[in-house]
């Protein structure tokens, strides 16, 4: 037989087999767009612990909580105010704090204390509140305090209903993100922009002593991790060009980059595991692919390539049993059955 008959048929096969694995892909991990029956447009949303339920502001002047197994939408709180900036859900999601400020006065700040599991307003614990991180058994707060006596901002430890005020740190960065990755440690950044660089430092609760853990570092944002001692960070490379999303190990101090190209909006960990999926824009393409990537290893596996339509993935979050993702696009609202 002719030998370039034979490799035309390999070709073939070859492109064939890429062809059904592609689709296989496609079709065994159909996504969903999950319609709101209120027809709302889906802000600062959070799963419930056991991702039965959505909690989301309607942009108007609740929190809502849409049941995802019944597809029923109730109104669970409902403020005596609208526009809301922000909302901090506790790591249990039974408890929120709510950030209001006046659009017309930027120092007329409100923060309030709100029972999700009761469906209640318990307090306004604060006036003088920017910015705040719960301790990883959602007992206590740490936030940033703006101290009219002394005209300065500073950080102080509290109980959720705003008692036992204790001030850890003078806060001389401005503006500044704050996390409470484990028990002994607070982590403060300033807020910075893609083109600034800054220092981003530990508080020791026992000591209250201060250390720099990563220096000139155009740190954006960053969040906890299931695994206490490791946080992750959305920060610019060191040449301000590729925004990436690394892992930080409080143990060894070692920080290491999980993907470049892509926000913290836009990847989510697995719980129990190294891994994590991620959400992807691949050049000259008009919608996200999913990956997961091992934090180890940097081994990368395809999830779904070319999510329908032309989606943009972002706060993705993994369903308890680990068999569906949830994310957020153009205020639209999916799972991926994984």
């Amino acid at each position: 037989m002719n030998k370039k008959f034979i490799y035309l048929i390999i070709g073939i096969v070859i492109i064939l087999f890429g062809l059904i694995v592609l689709i296989a892909i496609t079709v065994a991990k159909p996504v969903e767009s999950l319609v709101n029956p209120d027809k709302d447009a889906i802000s600062l949303s959070t799963l419930s612990s056991d991702s039965q339920y959505l909690f989301y502001y309607d942009q108007k002047s609740s929190i809502k909580r849409w049941n995802l197994q019944t597809n029923q939408v109730e109104d669970w709180l409902q403020f005596p105010f609208s526009k809301i900036d922000n909302i901090s859900y506790s790591p249990d999601k039974s408890l929120a704090i709510v950030y209001w400020s006046n659009p017309n006065d930027v120092t007329d700040i409100h923060t309030w204390l709100v029972d999700l599991t009761n469906k209640k307003i318990i307090k306004e614990i604060s006036q003088n509140i920017s910015n705040s991180a719960w301790s990883p058994d959602g007992e206590q707060l740490v936030t940033q305090y703006w101290n009219e006596k002394q005209n300065k901002f500073e950080i102080d430890l509290y109980q959720t209903d705003g008692t036992n005020l204790k001030k850890i740190s003078d806060d001389d960065a401005g503006d500044i993100n704050l996390l409470w990755p484990n028990s002994k440690t607070v982590i403060y950044f300033p807020m910075a922009s893609e083109a600034s660089q800054n220092d981003v430092n530990a508080i020791n609760l026992q000591t209250l002593k201060q250390t720099t853990i990563l220096q000139n570092k155009a740190v954006i944002n960053a969040k906890n991790l299931i695994d206490q001692n490791t946080f992750i960070v959305d920060l610019m490379s060191d040449n301000l060009i590729t925004e990436e999303v690394a892992s930080y190990n409080l143990l060894n101090n070692k920080l290491s980059i999980i993907k470049s190209g892509t926000n913290l909006n836009k990847i989510t960990p697995i719980s129990t595991t190294n891994n994590f999926y991620v959400a992807i824009r691949p050049d000259k393409q008009t919608t996200d692919d999913i990956i997961k990537i091992n934090s180890d290893t940097n081994k990368t596996e395809n999830v779904r390539t070319k999510l329908p339509g032309k989606i943009d993935a972002t706060n993705l979050a993994v369903s308890a049993d680990n068999k569906y993702l949830y994310f957020i696009s153009d205020k639209n609202f999916y799972r991926l059955k994984l």
